[in-house]
């Protein structure tokens, strides 16, 4: 069954006409990633393609059921990444292929899909559109309610420091606690971390997870989430 905030957030959105995402609406997990890749289809196709497919899935009442084949994706691709967090956070080692969006929620940031970030941030109303989705999506209930974030966007959001605005604070109701440091091949690779008063909500700002990502950043970041789940028992 679905939950009843998740319904909200997509009646909302087919009026909005907002890209809600995809993966387990129940989860307590989610991925934020700069944007899709989709460029062919455009902004508008991908955001209906997206909000079709959820008001059939109300229809059924059920989160969907993902499996992908590994060969699917290049090495670099993101969801490679994403599964291979997913791996470290929940201590799988039966390699099923491409199922991480079973035990976790992806959305993005920018809701205009392009094959590279310098061509997205050149985007007419790109910065308007960023901001505007940060200010309105991003504050839903639903959005609010998970207990891990992990908004491997890099700048896309961020928090400054002094004189400039705590986005990441000010969204998602935390406070930076600490940077963390992965080396690899003589390259420092960094992540923060953000938790709530009473330490229920986890949020971590990383880098895209794509490309290069070396193993053991994802390996860091994987035992981080883990042992807060476990911790917190959510």
């Amino acid at each position: 069954m679905l939950k009843d905030g998740f319904k909200d957030l997509v009646n909302q959105c087919l009026v909005s006409r907002n890209l809600i995402g995809s993966g387990n609406p129940n989860s307590q997990i989610l991925f934020v990633g700069k944007e899709g890749s989709n460029q062919q289809d455009g902004r508008e196709k991908n955001i209906n393609d997206n909000l079709d497919s959820w008001k059939n899935q109300m229809l059924r009442d059920e989160p969907p059921i993902f499996s992908y084949s590994i060969k699917q994706f290049r090495t670099g691709h993101t969801w490679r990444k994403y599964q291979k967090l997913h791996d470290y956070i929940f201590e799988n080692t039966d390699k099923q292929g491409v199922v991480f969006e079973n035990n976790i929620f992806t959305t993005e940031i920018n809701e205009t899909p392009f094959k590279r970030t310098g061509d997205a941030q050149k985007g007419v109303n790109f910065t308007e559109d960023v901001i505007d989705r940060k200010s309105t999506f991003f504050k839903f209930e639903f959005i609010q309610n998970f207990n891990v974030v992990v908004l491997a966007c890099s700048n896309y959001i961020q928090n400054i420091g002094i004189g400039g605005e705590w986005e990441i604070n000010s969204i998602f109701g935390v406070k930076w606690e600490k940077e963390y440091n992965t080396e690899h091949n003589g390259k420092k690779y960094r992540f923060d971390t953000h938790y709530n008063e009473n330490k229920t909500k986890l949020v971590i700002h990383c880098r895209q997870l794509s490309g290069s990502t070396p193993e053991k950043y994802l390996q860091d970041m994987g035992t981080i989430i883990r042992e807060f789940i476990q911790f917190s028992k959510i």
